[in-house]
């Protein structure tokens, strides 16, 4: 903990140089140790390092679920870096492979497939978007944000029969879901 506070303090005075030596230095005393990784990350996010934030959150994590197992479900540090990723379209190509690595390495992570679904929705890969949707909705059902993320890539298809089953099955659940009524509405309308 007293190197941790040593390294925030010289970061916060602006010496970041000299606060990286520490936080590695806390990775290379106890490897085993996920705070390390995680206050490094940390240290990189504040540095908008965004590759290597989520290169630490993700050992800090796989440390963790090493010895936590099925009782750790999703990590934020992770899942906040990659959001703040994600928002730079020139990032696709590296983003897209980071999250179906750690998809596929972690797949109780129904948030990290769910994020990758939407942005292949975003990008208008429907199919891709739909796997990720579906696995998410396997590892954890989500109800409105993987539904609606279906929901839109079968109606974007014209896989209109789909994606009505896809709206009824879930007003059963929340019949008064306004976004839910407004897309039976919208595949009525394209059904004719």
């Amino acid at each position: 903990k007293s190197l941790y506070g040593l390294a925030t303090c010289l970061e916060n005075m602006g010496k970041s140089e000299e606060a990286f030596e520490y936080y590695d230095l806390l990775t290379k005393l106890d490897p085993n140790d996920p705070y390390a990784f995680e206050y490094r990350s940390e240290a990189y996010t504040k540095q908008r390092k965004w590759y290597n934030a989520i290169d630490d959150a993700m050992t800090a994590y796989s440390i963790s679920y090493s010895a936590l197992g099925d009782r750790l479900v999703d990590s934020e540090l992770i899942s906040d870096n990659i959001l703040r990723l994600a928002k730079h379209d020139e990032a696709f190509g590296d983003l897209t492979n980071v999250l179906r690595l750690y998809s596929i390495g972690y797949k109780q992570n129904w948030h990290v497939l769910q994020l990758l679904g939407s942005i292949y929705e975003k990008r208008h890969m429907y199919i891709e978007a739909i796997e990720c949707y579906s696995k998410a909705n396997e590892v954890r059902y989500m109800g409105n944000p993987t539904t609606i993320g279906l929901i839109n890539c079968y109606r974007s298809l014209y896989e209109l029969d789909t994606a009505l089953k896809l709206v009824n099955k879930a007003l059963n659940t929340l019949p008064d879901a306004y976004i839910l009524l407004f897309q039976k509405s919208l595949i009525l309308f394209l059904q004719g």
